[in-house]
């Protein structure tokens, strides 16, 4: 079983990144892997802003889920609009994720 992180961090169209991710996050769990960590990055941030996206990842098991505070910032967008399933962090508690994991993967 091997531990994976999904660094989602589009240059556009951050919905279609974002199902793409998803499909492969529930496709890894179902492989028998771990999904250790999800970080919305980017445009990718928007997220925040689209509950049924919100809604669409808390389906799956992950504990993880992760929102850059830097890009919410940066997009002008309110982090009380997060569910309450994702977390808002920087960049350093993100890369000591992925240092602790198997296999990082980046969806551009």
């Amino acid at each position: 079983m091997k531990q994976l992180c999904f660094l989602i961090n589009p240059t556009s169209h951050w919905r279609a990144a974002s199902d793409h991710t998803h499909a492969l996050c529930h496709s890894t769990q179902k492989q028998g892997h771990q999904v250790s960590a999800v970080f919305f990055y980017g445009q990718a941030a928007y997220i925040a802003t689209d509950y049924e996206q919100q809604n669409k990842w808390s389906s799956l098991a992950i504990d993880n889920l992760f929102i850059c505070r830097t890009m919410l910032d940066h997009y002008q967008i309110d982090v009380a609009l997060a569910d309450n399933t994702f977390k808002i962090i920087g960049m350093a508690p993100w890369v000591v994720l992925m240092e602790q994991s198997d296999r990082i993967i980046e969806i551009v």
